[in-house]
């Protein structure tokens, strides 16, 4: 069994005119360069989505930053708006040539820097044990509080089995509360980290129902597939993430200015000896 990483760079999002916001700096260091540097610790070579419009800016940021790093970096690049899946099916190609022997995928999103080292490696080993026994699709989940600005993500819903069934996007009606496992105002959620077997990938992803938006071309788009992968009798193994804060992502400037307090507070934690 053999994992390799996608790193999702591929949108179109900016909070400066002419600039990507994954070049925007999180502790001094550039968004896009904390999690690619982070990824490198774990695999040999990275996989990074990006797109016409932001590929060369980001691959100079890039190559300045890792030195001869750089050169396990493997770019594919994306000149429409698809969505991740989209960005996913293409990858595929690219993978099947560079790690023929490939069998899951790891799936990173770049403008999600928080994520700690051991909750990527512990996703993907516990995703590895338990395929072990069933075809299994593994993501990572944390349970939100009240107001939390993770609770935008996907809810994670549950069938009578307490079996995960779906990710719900939509606002909860309240006869759905159960099933989405709201409890005093809590709930979990998927926050898109995903490990998925490749064979799972290949078999779905053609078949995916597109997101149709105002503003561009239908995009395709992941979370949809957990469905998919239960009507297939795939078990979704959930990996729980204590710090809901490592969910954190930026899309506009008021999540940049979130993202970089935690990250403060995290680095002053670290120096002081606390947890």
């Amino acid at each position: 069994m053999k994992t390799v990483a996608l790193v999702c760079a591929a949108g179109f999002g900016s909070l400066y005119k002419g600039f990507s916001k994954l070049t925007t700096e999180v502790g001094g260091v550039p968004m896009i360069v904390r999690v690619i540097r982070q990824n490198l610790r774990l695999f040999p070579r990275i996989y990074v989505a990006v797109n016409s419009l932001y590929r060369g800016n980001i691959q100079e940021l890039l190559a300045d930053a890792l030195g001869n790093d750089y050169n396990r970096l493997v770019f594919i690049r994306f000149p429409w708006r698809t969505g991740t899946a989209g960005a996913v099916s293409v990858a595929l190609n690219v993978i099947e040539v560079m790690d023929p022997d490939a069998t899951e995928l790891l799936v990173v999103y770049a403008d999600m820097p928080l994520w700690s080292d051991e909750t990527i490696a512990g996703l993907v080993q516990s995703h590895q044990a338990a395929s072990q026994n069933h075809p299994v699709i593994s993501m990572a989940v944390v349970r939100v509080p009240p107001g939390h600005p993770a609770s935008r993500y996907g809810r994670i819903t549950r069938n009578g089995q307490g079996e995960i069934a779906d990710i719900a996007v939509d606002p909860p009606r309240e006869s759905s509360l159960e099933s989405l496992n709201v409890s005093n105002g809590e709930m979990w959620v998927n926050p898109s980290l995903f490990v998925f077997q490749i064979s799972f990938l290949e078999e779905t992803l053609p078949f995916l129902e597109p997101h149709f938006k105002d503003d561009g071309p239908p995009e395709f788009h992941l979370p949809p597939l957990v469905h998919k992968a239960h009507q297939k009798g795939y078990h979704v193994f959930a990996f729980p993430v204590a710090d809901v804060n490592e969910a954190l992502g930026v899309n506009d400037e008021e999540e940049l200015e979130r993202v970089r307090k935690v990250f403060l507070q995290r680095e002053a934690a670290y120096r002081e000896g606390r947890p």
